[in-house]
């Protein structure tokens, strides 16, 4: 189901919740709300469906009014939330499926939204858990403008992207360990892809189902984002190279590419643990897949480096970065291939 810009402008107005929308490149844009400080789009015009995934709600005025009057979180788009999941979400960790809760101080929060010209800031305070959130987003230039062969790259191509910088900042040693978990929704149908060598460590908090929905190449591992499959994997920081890909189809002729890339630092403790495996830790990066029936999204999940105020880390500041592509599936592998650092040969073999 499609949900253009000026649908979404229309729910947020009819509500009376504040928002911006930021201009990026060639007349795209993204809109941010500040309840809940979710990030929509990136639209390339009023009327076109965003890259992200949107709750089919907010077509319509009485289901969307009857979800922001419930508080409900899963309304889509980029959101941020805060890591480890059994800290801020779970109320009993010897019964985390059963006692799972969105933290309400996390997620709407309690935003201010300022805008400028060339960027959007959202703060929060939140004394309770002793952290000050503040998150900047901004237009992000082509990463391949200053190549010689751009020109021949991107013809027939569009490209929008943007920048999501989070600073957690610990007000004193009571706050806990902790770390930012920007979640990026996507709608399903597409494939994500991640170079890794063959054979590196996986986190599993649900095995897909069937096992081929992965497949393994030598420098790559893709994940179907299939609907009605539920599934969740960690890719460890010593072997996330910072980037991967989703790569969905628009229509019978064009793909969209988007590309998330952030620093993995294997030194940060990366906090986060699959619940039925609490050995296991430092992942930098996740993919999820909702087995949802009328909720079908995928997520592209990136960690932020960890504070301790106990080890005298008081803040951290993130970066993460999105390069969204649009055309054909023929001027798309290039691009992918280049900034994947996945030979063609291999990336043919997973590409959707």
């Amino acid at each position: 189901m499609s949900i253009s810009l000026s649908a979404m402008v229309s729910r947020l107005q009819e509500q009376k919740i504040e928002y911006t929308i930021l201009k990026l490149q060639e007349n795209a844009s993204l809109l941010i709300t500040k309840k809940g400080g979710r990030i929509f789009g990136p639209f390339f015009n009023q009327a076109t469906e965003g890259l992200l995934w949107a709750h089919p709600n907010w077509n319509d005025y009485q289901p969307f009014a009857t979800m922001h009057t419930q508080q409900y979180w899963n309304i889509g788009g980029e959101r941020l939330w805060l890591a480890p999941e059994l800290f801020y979400n779970v109320e009993d960790e010897t019964r985390p499926l059963e006692t799972y809760r969105v933290h309400p101080l996390v997620d709407p929060g309690s935003y201010a939204l300022n805008t400028t010209k060339s960027k959007a800031t959202l703060t929060m305070e939140i004394p309770k858990l002793f952290l000050n959130v503040k998150r900047t987003v901004a237009a992000a230039g082509n990463p391949l403008r200053t190549l010689p062969q751009y020109t021949a790259l991107m013809e027939g191509l569009s490209y929008c992207g943007y920048s999501h910088e989070i600073t957690l900042e610990a007000l004193n040693k009571k706050a806990k360990p902790s770390e930012t978990w920007v979640i990026m929704q996507v709608p399903q149908g597409g494939k994500a892809i991640v170079p890794q060598l063959k054979g590196n460590h996986i986190g599993w908090y649900y095995h897909p189902d069937p096992p081929t929905l992965l497949q393994e190449e030598s420098t790559c591992l893709a994940l179907e984002m299939k609907p009605l499959h539920r599934y969740k994997i960690g890719i460890h920081s010593a072997f996330f190279a910072g980037r991967a890909a989703y790569v969905n189809q628009l229509d019978a002729n064009h793909q969209s590419l988007l590309i998330r890339a952030h620093f993995s630092e294997p030194s940060s403790d990366y906090l986060e643990r699959p619940f039925l495996h609490l050995e296991q830790r430092g992942f930098s990066f996740h993919l999820y897949n909702s087995g949802d029936a009328k909720e079908q999204f995928s997520e592209i999940e990136s960690q932020g480096r960890s504070i301790d105020p106990a080890k005298e880390r008081f803040s951290s500041t993130d970066q993460m970065l999105s390069w969204c592509f649009t055309g054909e599936k023929k001027q798309l592998m290039p691009i992918a291939s280049l900034l994947l650092h996945i030979e063609k040969d291999v990336l043919k073999n997973v590409w959707p």
